[in-house]
């Protein structure tokens, strides 16, 4: 690894264009995955950055874009089938309430559970009409703000009243008043997935998958990608077309039924010119 470990202080504020490029040809042949090497590439850029601001050195050595990889975008199709939380929502009512509600938010808005597992009571407001939430993105290291549905805000005001959660509050906590741990939810909700023969007992619960779920659906009913990358807090579009599951297929399907239209047919196009012609 390129670190100041591997090199003096002075060593590396006296790097130059050459010494980077001589580095990034060795990283090549170690033959790192796009992924990576762009990781890597990115980290070291940001360090140098670090020293032009702190007055070490005049400016960066290089252009990181200069070498990145391609990175193709890679689908696993972890949607959670219409059918399994269909059934979990008609079984809902058998779960502990701390439970269905944290999985109300994984199911109708994406969150992270680890978003979830550290809501404070003072999450939930009205903008006009509407109702929104206020999530700390403990990954992004940041605050976001989404429209949810009716129904969760009215649910949450009532879990709220009824616990007697103050607005600095957690809303779901462990034995000792502290945030719920992400673990324990998960443990939890595949014990009483099992417990109510979720999917003939099989089905076990992976939070994230209802990320998916959510991009997908809303991707379905024609929500911009910039949106859904907006909504569930990504930074890149291109983190966002891999929680859209299916999406190769759909492009597939999609580019299919345009040329399928005897307007976009390149023989009707060539017939229609001679006719004009």
């Amino acid at each position: 690894m390129f670190t100041v470990s591997a090199l003096s202080w002075r060593a590396v504020c006296q790097c130059t264009h050459e010494d980077i490029e001589n580095y990034i040809k060795k990283l090549q042949e170690n033959g790192l995955a796009a992924k990576g090497f762009n990781e890597v590439l990115s980290g070291i850029r940001h360090f140098f950055k670090f020293l032009e601001v702190k007055g070490h050195i005049k400016n960066v050595p290089f252009r990181a874009e200069y070498y990145w990889k391609k990175e193709l975008p890679v689908h696993h199709d972890r949607s959670v089938e219409y059918e399994v939380y269909m059934e979990i929502m008609q079984k809902l009512h058998l779960f502990p309430e701390h439970l269905r509600c944290m999985f109300l938010h994984l199911w109708c808005i994406g969150l992270r559970a680890s978003e979830v597992c550290i809501l404070k009571g003072n999450a939930y407001y009205r903008q006009g009409e509407d109702a929104w939430i206020q999530v700390y993105q403990v990954k992004m290291k940041t605050y976001k703000r989404v429209p949810i549905p009716e129904g969760l805000y009215r649910i949450m005001q009532v879990y709220l009243k009824k616990n007697q959660i103050g607005s600095d509050e957690y809303i779901f906590k462990d034995s000792h008043d502290g945030a719920f741990k992400y673990q324990t939810f998960r443990c939890q909700m595949i014990k009483f997935c099992k417990e109510n023969g979720i999917a003939g007992g099989n089905y076990i619960f992976q939070s994230h998958d209802y990320r998916h779920t959510v991009a997908t659906m809303f991707y379905d009913n024609e929500v911009s990608i910039q949106s859904i990358r907006d909504y569930l807090g990504h930074a890149y579009e291109e983190m966002t077309q891999q929680y859209i599951d299916y999406m190769p297929r759909k492009l597939a399907e999609a580019n299919e039924e345009y040329f399928n239209a005897p307007e976009h047919d390149l023989a009707y196009s060539l017939r229609k010119g001679e006719n004009d012609g």
